[in-house]
């Protein structure tokens, strides 16, 4: 009687602990199958390089797991007043991506890209952009895609002949959703880096073709340079075979050159009187005289007058026949004048 008695306990104390180890089992399960799904959607967040790959990567992985018939992603831009670009998953999981915009503003979009909050309907007949037609959409939601920056977008979710949102996926959708906005962060901060890399590298490039030129315009001053100073050299070489003194001033009475027998007069070197003027070698009353013979070739263009002066210890007289030269734009340049000996026959001017 006492096994008769005990019988039915025993079988009743093993079928609850039965049913308490397949809840476990099953809950185990679910705990496996939640990890593995949150390490599939961390592994495909981490290898996308661009948002398209990232959603494309991961809202099939989230779909297949809990059981959506499709899911959209929106993006909000930078003016936060609608949302513009549209990832969507639709049956038969086909993945596109286009433009659309929603309002932010407006339900059920409100709530989740303004307010940062998780929007749940069930047993819905409209028209949802992610579908086909007027249909009855058992269950939708709405999750905020959220980064340090704040709400960046949303994605939703649907299923059309199943029931309601799970318990499972109204407490797991949100973590998903901060690996993706963190993901979206990470997305964005290399395309900026690379677009300013790239901006780097075309900069660089240009300014490596700007030192390409300005190394060739070196080039072509230096060998301008060259040529100038070889025509100056032979210039002046020529200038120093004159036996009577030759000398150019400016507008301002300062020597800009002279020859050799100039030097010899002064009893000075060349770089010694260019940058000077008349009154730095001869007294006042001469300067004064050479200066109105000056004055009188910017008049008329060219002057010619005798002068007697003491230079370097020893009185001279010359014929001064001077003329007016001129700058290239024209302008006047200065006065260059040849010193003829009295007996010395001569052409007036050059």
């Amino acid at each position: 009687m006492a096994d008769a008695h005990n019988t039915p306990t025993d079988y009743e104390y093993l079928e609850r602990l039965t049913l308490e180890l397949t809840d476990t089992d099953e809950e185990l399960l679910r705990r496996i199958d939640d990890i593995q799904l949150i390490s599939n959607v961390l592994a495909a967040a981490n290898r996308s390089t661009a948002a398209k790959e990232l959603f494309e990567e991961t809202l099939p992985l989230i779909c297949n797991s809990l059981g959506f018939d499709g899911a959209a992603a929106y993006l909000i831009n930078r003016g936060r007043q609608v949302a513009r670009m549209k990832y969507s998953l639709n049956p038969p999981f086909l993945f596109e991506q286009r433009f659309r915009e929603v309002s932010v503003n407006k339900e059920p979009f409100n709530k989740s890209l303004v307010l940062g909050e998780t929007f749940v309907a069930e047993d819905l007949d409209i028209y949802y952009p992610d579908v086909h037609d007027y249909t009855e959409i058992s269950a939708l939601i709405i999750i905020p895609i959220k980064s340090p920056c704040g709400v960046v977008g949303c994605i939703s979710f649907y299923q059309i002949d199943t029931g309601g949102v799970s318990y499972r996926a109204k407490n797991f959708l949100p973590m998903v959703s901060a690996y993706i906005g963190d993901a979206l962060r990470r997305i964005w901060a290399e395309e900026l880096l690379k677009r300013e890399r790239d901006k780097f590298a075309e900069l660089s490039v240009q300014h490596e073709c700007a030192n390409e030129e300005l190394r060739a315009s070196n080039d072509e001053l230096e060998s301008y340079k060259n040529k100038l100073e070889a025509s100056n050299s032979l210039l002046q070489t020529v200038i120093d075979r004159i036996p009577h003194p030759v000398i150019w001033k400016n507008v301002s009475g300062v020597y800009l050159g002279c020859n050799k027998e100039w030097e010899r007069v002064l009893g000075a070197q060349r770089s010694e009187i260019i940058g000077k003027s008349n009154k730095d070698f001869f007294p006042q009353h001469i300067t004064e005289t050479f200066d109105k013979n000056d004055d009188e070739a910017y008049t008329y263009g060219k002057s010619e007058v005798t002068i007697s002066y003491n230079s370097n210890n020893e009185t001279r007289i010359g014929v001064f026949v001077k003329s007016v030269f001129y700058e290239p734009d024209g302008k006047v340049g200065g006065i260059i004048c040849i010193i003829y000996p009295p007996d010395c026959p001569h052409e007036g001017g050059f």
